[in-house]
């Protein structure tokens, strides 16, 4: 391994990230906070789960591939 930290791992970063909560970061707190705390936290419980372990899974699914260049690689 030549580097620690690549660009391609850099927008995968981003990728994931932007899958997982995508505009919900800014719009669903502010409708949930209308509607009270216990409910937020009771969506954060439910949410964390279904969005952590399926990105989860897809980072290792990347990062098991044979070749260097990972499944996620762009196409040349």
């Amino acid at each position: 391994m030549s580097k620690i930290w690549s660009k391609e791992e850099t927008l995968w970063s981003f990728a994931l990230y932007g899958t997982a909560v995508g505009a919900g970061t800014l719009f669903l707190p502010i409708q949930l906070g209308s509607a009270g705390a216990i409910v937020l936290f009771i969506t954060a419980l439910v949410a964390w789960p279904l969005t952590y372990w399926p990105h989860k899974a897809l980072c290792q699914f990347i990062l098991s591939s044979k070749t260097s260049a990972g499944e996620g690689s762009p196409v040349r």
